[in-house]
This record gives structure tokens, C-alpha cells and sequence, in this order.
């Protein structure tokens, strides 16, 4: 590395630095690994922090979907999740796992199933992988067609079930439906099963807590309604007497407080995810889950997590650029539902077919607007073929989606962001933050110049070159930046190919 002097004008004071060296200085990319959050007291809610302080973005994909059906055998293998970090700049996964799998009978926890969980969490742990743990469902259970609740827990009052050529159609079957009513029904005479969904995961939190990759719980993957919803939200127009509102506030809001309000004595440093109902706010439209509160005692650790996906593209197959508002509606209201929870939000889900027409508009859309609110995201899904970002081969080659998705981004910011973006056709990186003296923790920013930076890249900060440094892990390709002075005046950094 070299110092140079100030490249733009605006920057008066700033530092510059080419980075073209092949240095192999470590960082400490897993120096968290295995801590949730911090002791620095009274940061800005809406961001996840790791160990030290630092603002941590989240990002990488979705994993385990193939162990949908019984007996949830585990596919990934440490050769794919070795690849995470070095080849595509992912710290963090969604992982599955199961209602039936955790609680295949009633009362009775699987150990074995749960054993099978940690061989997976030991390899991301040993490749600094963050692992959100999703207790996922679709269409129920496996009685109904679905995965997710035993069949013990399945009460469909013996309505039918047919399976719908587009799967997602199959929640509205009657059986399907009475299964859910009966799960909200927590007043009524259905209390037992919200009560063994929280035995399901205090058997989860109890053994995984202190597991050095475990950095939160995604309490329910896109909850269903039930007969309370309103099919008119999935094309754009709610109806005015919609369930929705009453569904979120009576019955849905509730179930997720009662249940942070369980697990949280018994861990109270992770990060406990919540999801909004299935369908509408998925599509960019309103939801109205109630302002949920946090128990732990130092400072609220929840994450509002919702998923994205066009209903027209999907239905479509082909992505209308000019015509397809999703991902401007789904910015203007998950702002306006994080402004409501005052806490972090993070993209739970989101992702399509590759091949289908303008999909690379699509995809540029949402991870532009990522950058825009600054959020952690994981792609649906790693599992290789079909959506996947790698193929369904002997080596899991990479499809052509990686080229948009690998992209730079701050990793961890030892102060408040205040705005970042990455653009991908002038491969540049804008990072602004204010800083936090009581975080001594560098910066730490991917930068993917194998891929994108072949000649090197230059640094340039708002600073004199002798009040800042910087480090650069060529393997892992992460660049450090310390601030050399403790000060809070709004730091720039800009990053741009030499």
C-alpha cells in the first residue's frame, strides 16, 4: 500500500491509499464469532452489532431447504460452506429447521435431529458464518402436504387438502386453513399448541444459546392467517373490511410477545427475529403487527425480518421494470413498520428464477435498494439448482446471478451508518457513518477485487492520511480501516478500482 495525496476535490483533508498488494494480514473477521451483541450501551436500535460494538450487515442465503421432507437430513456439505466468505463475501445464513424434526412427538425432544442440526452449525462456526435458525414452515405440515408442524399438532378437522399446482395456492384449502385457526386459537380451546411451539423452541434455545454461530432465532417463517386472510392484498388492492388489521393485533402480535417473553430468560444476549404474516407485506403491501417489546433487561434485541417477493413476477414469470412497483412499495412501508418497532430490519428472504425475462433489472432493483436502507439480506436460496446462485453439479459451479450478487458492502462499521451503496456499474463502494469513540474495533468493509478489482482499488477517506489506516486480508478479501484519532465528525469512505 501507498499514501497518495487527495483525489477529490470536496474531501479537503482527505487520504488516499492504492491497495494492490497481495497481503495476507489476518483481520479479525471472527473475533465475534460465538458473542451476540455488546457491552456499548445505548446505540442506535435500528442495526445488529456484534461483539465489539460494531454495526453488523448481515448478508449471504438462505440454507437447508432441501431438508424440507423427513427425515431432515442435512445436504450442505463444509466444502460449500468454505466457499461463503473467500469466493463470495456471505457472512451469514438463514438455516432451516423443523417443528416435526425438534418435537416428532408430542412432549418428546429429538436429540438425535438436533445433533444432526449442530454438525451443520460447527461447520459455519468454523468458517465465521452467522446462522439465524428459522423454524420454517409451508402449507403446515407434512399431514397437509407442507413441512413444518407434526402431525400431531395438525388439526384439520378432517377437511380436505389438495395439492395446488402453484404450492403457495395450497394454503387456502379448508384443511389447510383449519389447521392455522386452530394455532392462533391460543384463547379458545387450542392453548396446547402455541404452548409446545415454545416447548419446540426452549429445546432449540436451551441447546444452542451458547453456540459460537448461532446469532438469533427467526421465531416462524411466513405465518398464515388461516381463514382470517384477505386474498384480495395479493393483487395490490386490500379490501376495506380486510382481517388483516384485526388478525395482526389480536392474535398474531400476541403469539410473538408471549413467545419472546418464554425464550428470552433463556438467552439474553441473542437477536430473536420476527416475521410479518404471510403474503401481503412480502409483495411491498401494509402490515400491522402491533410494536412488540423486548424483555432483556440491557437494551431490545429484536429484528423485524419480512420477505420480498413480486406476486406478478412470480405469477408472470418476467419482470415488467417500468410497471413492477414491489420493491418501492416494500421500501416505503418496512420504513415506515421499522420506524413503528424501532429496531433492526433485516431481509429474511428474497430471490427467483435467474432465467426468467429482466430478472438481472429485478435483481439490481432489490440490491440497490438494499444498500438504500442499509439491510442485511439472505437469498433464497443456496441449495444448488434451480434459484440458486450456483449449479446443480459435481462442483456447485457458479451460475450467472453471482456476477450481481457478489457485491461490495461494509461489513462491520465501528460507528452509526448513515448511508451506504454500492455501484456496480462504475464498481464503486460510498460508505458515510458517524463514528463511536467507545468502539475501538476497526472498520471492516468487502471488497471483491479478484473478481471485480483485478489492478487493485483506491481508498479515499474525509481524513489527513496520518489520522486513519487501513489492512487488507487478500483471502478473504476484507479491508480494515482504524481510525487513528477518537472523534465523532461523519467519516466518507469511497472506494473505486485504481
Amino acid at each position: 500500500m501507498r499514501h497518495c495525496g487527495a483525489v477529490l476535490a470536496f474531501f479537503a483533508f482527505a487520504g488516499c491509499q492504492s491497495v494492490t498488494s497481495p497481503s495476507t494480514t489476518a483481520t479479525d473477521a471472527d473475533a465475534c464469532m460465538g458473542s451476540a451483541g455488546s457491552g456499548v450501551t445505548d446505540q442506535d436500535p435500528r442495526f445488529v452489532y456484534d461483539c465489539q460494538g460494531r454495526a453488523l450487515i448481515l448478508r449471504g442465503a438462505n440454507t437447508n431447504s432441501s431438508a424440507k421432507g423427513p427425515p431432515h437430513t442435512t445436504t450442505i456439505t463444509e466444502a460449500d460452506i468454505a466457499r461463503f466468505g473467500p469466493d463470495w463475501g456471505m457472512n451469514f445464513t438463514r438455516f432451516l429447521i423443523f417443528w416435526d424434526g425438534v418435537e416428532p412427538q408430542k412432549g418428546a425432544i429429538d436429540q438425535a435431529y438436533l445433533d444432526r442440526v449442530e454438525k451443520a452449525l460447527d461447520w459455519f462456526a468454523k468458517y465465521n458464518v452467522y446462522v439465524l435458525l428459522d423454524m420454517h414452515q409451508d402449507v403446515w405440515g407434512p399431514k397437509l402436504t407442507g413441512n413444518g408442524a407434526p402431525d400431531w399438532a395438525t388439526r384439520d378437522d378432517g377437511l380436505p387438502v389438495k395439492n395446488q399446482p402453484i404450492w403457495s395456492m395450497t394454503y387456502l384449502q379448508p384443511g389447510v386453513e383449519a389447521a392455522f385457526d386452530h394455532f392462533w386459537n391460543y384463547s379458545g380451546t387450542d392453548q396446547e399448541l402455541q404452548d409446545h411451539y415454545g416447548l419446540a423452541w426452549e429445546a432449540v434455545v436451551k441447546r444452542f444459546h451458547n453456540h459460537p454461530a448461532v446469532i438469533g432465532y427467526d421465531l416462524m417463517n411466513e405465518p398464515h392467517p388461516g381463514t382470517m386472510v384477505d386474498l384480495t392484498e395479493l393483487l395490490g388492492v386490500p379490501a376495506a373490511d380486510s382481517q388483516s388489521p384485526a388478525f395482526d393485533k389480536e392474535k398474531f402480535g400476541p403469539f410473538y410477545q408471549r413467545l419472546i417473553n418464554r425464550l428470552r430468560p433463556l438467552d439474553a444476549d441473542h437477536w430473536f427475529f420476527f416475521e410479518p404474516r404471510y403474503g401481503a407485506a412480502g409483495g411491498g403491501l401494509p402490515q400491522f403487527l402491533p410494536k412488540l417489546n423486548d424483555p432483556r433487561a440491557n437494551g431490545t434485541r429484536l429484528v423485524f425480518a419480512p420477505h420480498l417477493y413480486s406476486v406478478s413476477f412470480e405469477a408472470n414469470q418476467s419482470f415488467d421494470v417500468a410497471g413492477d412497483h414491489t420493491v418501492a412499495d416494500w421500501q416505503t412501508n418496512r420504513t415506515a413498520d421499522q420506524a413503528t418497532q424501532n429496531c433492526a430490519l433485516v431481509l429474511g428472504e428474497w430471490g427467483f428464477d435467474y432465467e426468467w425475462p429482466n430478472a438481472p433489472q429485478a435483481m439490481a432493483q432489490i440490491l440497490t435498494m438494499a444498500d438504500q436502507m442499509m439491510l442485511g439480506w439472505a437469498y433464497w436460496s443456496y441449495d444448488p439448482g434451480g434459484w440458486s446462485f450456483v449449479q446443480n453439479d459435481a462442483t456447485h459451479t457458479e451460475a450467472p446471478s453471482i456476477v450481481q450478487m457478489v457485491r461490495a458492502y461494509p461489513r462491520r462499521i465501528a460507528g452509526v451508518p448513515k448511508g451506504f451503496l454500492y455501484d456496480a456499474d462504475k464498481r464503486t463502494l460510498h460508505l458515510e457513518f458517524v463514528p463511536d469513540p467507545r468502539v475501538t474495533a476497526p472498520t471492516e468493509l468487502y471488497v471483491p477485487a479478484k473478481r471485480f478489482f483485478k489492478d487493485g482499488f483506491t481508498v479515499t477517506v474525509n481524513r489527513p492520511a496520518s489520522a486513519w489506516q487501513t489492512q487488507w486480508d487478500a483471502q478473504n478479501e476484507l479491508l480494515t480501516l482504524a481510525l487513528l484519532t477518537a472523534e465523532t465528525t461523519p467519516v466518507v469512505v469511497d472506494i473505486a478500482p485504481k
